[in-house]
């Protein structure tokens, strides 16, 4: 489920209920980003370049966080999103950090197979990342900019 990707399914089981998580994870995801932008196609608020990364920061990292059998290049968009908001705001500066240092860790991983430090430490330090993406966009329509 994970594919060398850090992601939600590293604290549970990589390999146990493949098939069910597979399924479930991708129809969770589906649902969660539609109600997502069902609640923000009801919001008024202008687009600006601030709500663009935001959102795009954390859409990235949710897929990424939730979505099964996602790769270890699944953080390059949001590797790329994680600079810009770090361009946009300089106190933003640990997000393109643990970014590229989750990035290389699952490179690594997938051509060295050998990793030193337990790989669900990565996982949760992805959700944070996702969790601090999604207040930071819900602020950001809130503000109405």
């Amino acid at each position: 489920l994970t594919n060398v990707w850090p992601n939600i399914y590293t604290l549970f089981s990589e390999t146990g209920f493949l098939v069910e998580y597979g399924v479930t994870g991708k129809l969770l995801v589906l649902g969660i980003l539609l109600m997502i932008f069902y609640y923000v196609s009801k919001k008024k608020f202008s687009v600006t370049p601030e709500l663009f990364v935001a959102s795009g920061l954390f859409f990235s990292l949710f897929i990424s966080a939730f979505y099964p059998f996602m790769n270890y290049r699944s953080g390059l968009l949001a590797n790329v999103f994680a600079l810009l908001a770090f361009i946009q705001n300089k106190k933003k500066f640990y997000v393109p950090m643990a970014m590229c240092i989750i990035s290389y860790v699952s490179y690594g991983f997938f051509y060295n197979e050998i990793i030193g430090v337990y790989f669900w430490i990565y996982a949760l330090g992805l959700v944070v990342l996702m969790l601090d993406a999604g207040v930071e966009f819900y602020k950001k329509l809130q503000t109405g900019k």
